[in-house]
């Protein structure tokens, strides 16, 4: 191979990786706020155990009983209400926004 084709050669690399780190880096972050993380949790179960499912604390929404969890990029939601002993007695889940109204949410309509 002449230089020049080697030079042409790494150029192609060079930008293929360039490429790949960069969709890497653009696409979400894995979200701990999943409809299959939600099924997993169970009427009983005590906070420590939600909290871990769900990748930490959560939000209090309505007093000490209700909190959520959600997403920042997709804005799926978990409502979690506890009882006095931090056991779950009700869950909610909220779907995570179409493209559609991601869009609409960044474009501020």
């Amino acid at each position: 191979m002449t230089k020049r084709r080697w030079i042409v050669l790494a150029s192609l690399l060079a930008v293929g990786v360039c490429l790949t780190l960069a969709v890497l880096a653009l696409l979400p972050p894995r979200a701990r706020v999943t409809k299959a993380n939600y099924d997993r949790i169970e009427e009983g179960m005590t906070r420590e155990q939600v909290e871990k499912l769900l990748g930490g604390r959560g939000d209090e929404w309505i007093g000490r009983n209700v909190i959520v969890w959600f997403n920042d990029w997709d804005h799926a939601k978990v409502f979690i209400c506890f009882d006095d002993r931090d056991r779950v007695v009700e869950k909610t889940w909220e779907p995570p926004l179409t493209f559609l109204e991601r869009l609409y949410d960044w474009l501020g309509l």
